[in-house]
């Protein structure tokens, strides 16, 4: 198992020197306005994964070239690892323009002069087609290894779901969404030999610690809580998690007893230990209903037309949808049974 940034591609068979020795000449071939590899193939009437991408990257403020097939992504920390170096961006427009003599989208690395870092697949390839560096241009019968040969070759890509794993050789990828909420780093020596960080060992002599640290992260588990609880209006809160017990909901707040009566609620809500966020907006009801689904506060206590006419008030789930309609005396009781207290 690994993370979308680490998972290693496996090695493919490269072509052999008849593969090479077969294929026709380079071309050129006219691409008026077509820039992405999928218009391209669509244009040549070819297979996406028979494009090339040559993404032109700054590494340290030096230009080079990241090749890899058409269906491929760069993984830039793989490469930034192969590099060596501490900063990759991609070039800007005006850059990529410097280096291929043409605009985005038409880059290719026949004939370039800056370091090309292909990828292992884009090896594999018996010909492909890439950009010319002229635009409204693309090559045909590119053969990697005959028509340019790269600074160097190495796994920068993201493996794919259901590619061969690269340790066993038989099983397959699988990829699923995960969100990284804790992790452990082994420190090692590095800051218990640096501020003198010991323990005396059986002997009696002093050795430096090892050290190791850990972390929640916070935002994380926010995150991955709201992924897993939620539907198509918003945010539905686990109970333990929500910001709010409950949200009081007034659906008239231009009415001053309404109001005034809310207020009471609100106040008498808090006393009693319910943790209560209190909308009392001059905006319309629906408004109101629709921002308390997308906040996902468990329960919603609404004051409104049921109140007026009934004198109920009513407890929506915010999860189920379900609503109870409950008298003033018995509010506090009900809302603290839906709580679990």
């Amino acid at each position: 198992a690994a993370n979308v940034e680490a998972a290693a591609c496996a090695s493919l068979m490269p072509k052999t020197d008849l593969d090479i020795a077969t294929q026709p000449p380079l071309t050129a071939v006219v691409t008026p306005g077509k820039k992405s590899v999928s218009e391209v193939a669509e244009f040549l009437n070819v297979s996406p994964n028979d494009v090339l991408k040559t993404m032109i990257y700054l590494a340290d403020n030096a230009p080079v070239a990241a090749l890899v097939c058409g269906h491929h992504e760069v993984n830039e920390i793989k490469l930034k690892h192969v590099l060596g170096v501490d900063e990759l961006v991609l070039a800007s427009e005006s850059m990529v323009k410097k280096v291929t003599q043409s605009d985005t989208g038409y880059a290719g690395p026949v004939g370039l002069s800056i370091p090309i870092i292909a990828d292992r697949a884009v090896m594999a390839l018996t010909a492909a087609i890439t950009g010319a560096n002229q635009n409204n241009q693309h090559m045909q019968h590119v053969v990697p290894g005959r028509d340019f040969v790269p600074t160097q070759v190495a796994d920068i890509r993201n493996a794919l779901s259901g590619e061969t794993c690269s340790q066993c050789q038989t099983g397959q990828y699988d990829i699923r969404r995960g969100i990284e909420v804790g992790h452990i780093f082994k420190l090692g020596l590095t800051y218990s030999e640096a501020m003198g960080c010991t323990f005396a060992d059986h002997d009696g002599s002093n050795k430096p610690m090892i050290m190791g640290c850990y972390g929640v992260g916070i935002g994380r588990t926010v995150a991955a809580a709201i992924e897993q609880s939620h539907d198509e209006k918003g945010i539905v809160w686990p109970n333990a998690l929500a910001p709010f017990d409950a949200i009081l909901i007034l659906a008239n707040a231009k009415d001053p007893a309404l109001l005034n009566f809310s207020q009471q609620l609100y106040q008498t809500l808090q006393s009693a230990g319910v943790d209560i966020l209190f909308d009392d907006r001059l905006e319309n009801a629906g408004i109101k209903f629709k921002d308390a689904d997308l906040i996902g506060i468990p329960f919603h206590i609404i004051v409104g037309k049921t109140w007026e006419k009934e004198g109920l008030l009513e407890i929506k789930n915010r999860r189920t949808g379900e609503i109870i309609k409950v008298t003033e005396a018995d509010l506090i009781a009900q809302i603290k049974v839906l709580l679990g207290r």
